[in-house]
């Protein structure tokens, strides 16, 4: 019954959707909780008990995985939380590798001791914050974070669903990976380029291209696991996405990716700044035509 701790149905994915969804004023993530549980069940397979639902709970199922596709859609990966953590991690990155701060150096860089344990327990986002601000305002880590304090965040200057023909599908390939290691040169390159440009022209530190992926709604109630399995009313089982007529017509690797540039943007009049937000799309553009650099 691993299920209820880790898995499609665990109750920590059944707390989190209603608590965001309270916290963050929207109404995606809802779904009928109390439905949804007193329709769980068990089977047993290979001596190994496993969680399944009834029939009857299908729609409240249904009803769970659409909030938890919306949730991401619109919550998770809404530019502002994207935008923010990209500072962070930015911020982080530039504080080790630029500044060699060692208290971030201590705290990020992993090793197996009972010392870096210890470290690691005694800090949290505060702790680090606060340090930041106080002893290193001047550093490339603390300027960052001064930022993301006041909220003068980056802009979302550039957002490109990948996938399409007009990008060479090899570079394609390179983009949906670009935050791997093995492309961190291909990344400061095309971060550095594109901050030569006219409307952004700024360090090239403070570009910030990423992509992410959303899955699809069938992929993500797997959670990359089994299927859901479903007890019908005859006693016998079959997994959720044949039973659910909604789910059974869904392609499941409809995948979105998107590769998107943060950089920061003079604060403009609404109109000028889209048209400098298209400039700038344009030549980012021309850019990947030409391969990237």
């Amino acid at each position: 019954m691993r299920e209820i701790v880790s898995g499609p149905l665990d109750a920590d994915k059944m707390d989190y959707l209603l608590r965001d969804s309270y916290f963050c004023g929207v109404e995606y993530g809802k779904y009928d909780l109390h439905r949804l549980l007193n329709t769980l069940s068990s089977f047993e397979d290979s001596g190994d008990q496993h969680l399944c639902i009834e029939h009857d709970g299908l729609n409240s199922l249904e009803q769970f995985a659409l909030a938890k596709y919306y949730m991401t859609k619109q919550v998770y990966r809404h530019r502002v939380r994207l935008i923010s953590d990209a500072m962070i991690v930015r911020a982080l990155e530039l504080g080790i590798e630029d500044d060699h701060i060692e208290f971030l150096q201590k705290l990020y860089i992993y090793k197996d001791t009972e010392e870096y344990l210890e470290n690691y327990l005694a800090h949290n986002d505060e702790t680090v914050t606060v340090k930041l601000l106080k002893e290193y305002s001047g550093s490339r880590a603390g300027l960052l974070f001064s930022k993301l304090c006041k909220r003068d965040l980056f802009k979302q200057v550039f957002s490109y669903k990948l996938g399409s023909p007009e990008l060479d599908p090899k570079l394609t390939n390179k983009l949906m990976d670009i935050s791997k290691s093995e492309n961190i040169q291909f990344r400061k390159e095309l971060e550095r380029c594109i901050s030569r440009f006219g409307e952004i022209n700024c360090h090239p530190e403070h570009v910030i291209v990423k992509s992410y992926s959303i899955k699809s709604v069938k992929e993500m109630a797997r959670d990359s696991q089994a299927p859901i399995m479903v007890r019908k009313t005859d006693g016998t089982f079959s997994s959720f996405e044949e039973e659910s007529i909604v789910f059974k017509s869904i392609d499941a690797t409809m995948n979105e990716i998107f590769l998107e540039v943060y950089a920061p943007l003079d604060s403009v009049a609404h109109r000028a700044r889209r048209e400098k937000e298209g400039n700038i799309r344009s030549a980012i553009i021309d850019l990947l035509k030409k391969g990237g650099i």
